[in-house]
C-alpha cells in the first residue's frame, strides 16, 4: 500500500476534498478522558471532536492521516487535563504528559488504532524517529512531541470554532454528570458570570492565552 506524504494535506491540516471523517474514537475516550470519577469527559470529547470535525480536522484519506487525527485525540485529552488542573486544581503542572503516555499505546493496532507501519510514516514526517528493525513502537515515549506538533492547530480551531466564553464553559462543566452538548443558555451564564474565584478565572485565562500546555 502507498501512503501519501502528510505535505499534501491542505492548509491548517485539513486532509483534502477527498478525504472523509474519521469518528470511530470511543474506544479511547474512557482511558484518556477520565479526570472526573463522574463527570461528562467523554461526551465533552465527543462534542470537542465534532468542532474538529467541522473543519475538517478529523478527515483522512489513509492510514497516515488517521494517525495524525488520533493525535489530534491526544490533544483534546491534554487541554482537558490542562484545563483541570488551571480552572479546578485538580493534577498539576505537566502532569497531563504522564497521565497520556501511560494511554497512548492503545492507539497502536487494529482498526479503530492505526499499524505501526502507519505510525512510522507518520513519525517520519514530523521529525520524529521512528523504531528500528524488530524495535516495539511505544508513542507513550514521544507522545509530548506528537502532541506539540499537533497542539496549534487544535487550540486554534477550539477557540475559532465556539470562542473563549463557550470553550471555558463546555470545560467547566464536564466535572459535572450528566452534563449534554452543546450547553444550554443558563448553562453558559452560570459557568462565565457566576463564582470568579481564583482558579477559575486562572482557567478562563489560560484560554484567552491560547490553552498553552
Amino acid at each position: 500500500m502507498t501512503y501519501p506524504s502528510l505535505a499534501d494535506a491542505g492548509p491548517g491540516g485539513v486532509a483534502g476534498p477527498d478525504a472523509a471523517p474519521f469518528d470511530d474514537i470511543d474506544a479511547f475516550l474512557p482511558a484518556l478522558f477520565d479526570v472526573w470519577w463522574a463527570g461528562s469527559e467523554v461526551e465533552w470529547a465527543r462534542y470537542a471532536w465534532g468542532v474538529l470535525g467541522d473543519v475538517g480536522l478529523t478527515s483522512c484519506r489513509d492510514e497516515l492521516d488517521r494517525a495524525r487525527v488520533l493525535v489530534r485525540l491526544l490533544v483534546l485529552a491534554a487541554i482537558n487535563r490542562q484545563f483541570a488542573w488551571r480552572a479546578r486544581d485538580e493534577g498539576g503542572p505537566g502532569e497531563w504528559v504522564e497521565s497520556i503516555e501511560l494511554r497512548a499505546d492503545a492507539m497502536v493496532g487494529s482498526y479503530p488504532a492505526v499499524e505501526p507501519l502507519a505510525w512510522g510514516m507518520y513519525l517520519h514526517s514530523v521529525g520524529c524517529q521512528p523504531p528500528g528493525v524488530g524495535e516495539t513502537l511505544e508513542l507513550g515515549h514521544i507522545v509530548g512531541d506528537l502532541i506539540a506538533h499537533e497542539h496549534g492547530v487544535v487550540a486554534e480551531a477550539l477557540v475559532g470554532r465556539l470562542g473563549d466564553a463557550e470553550l471555558f464553559a463546555s470545560l467547566w462543566h464536564n466535572a459535572r454528570d450528566e452534563t449534554v452538548y452543546p450547553l444550554a443558555d443558563e448553562l453558559m451564564h452560570e459557568a462565565v458570570n457566576e463564582d470568579p474565584a481564583p482558579n477559575k478565572v486562572d482557567g478562563y485565562t489560560w484560554i484567552e492565552s491560547g490553552l498553552p500546555l
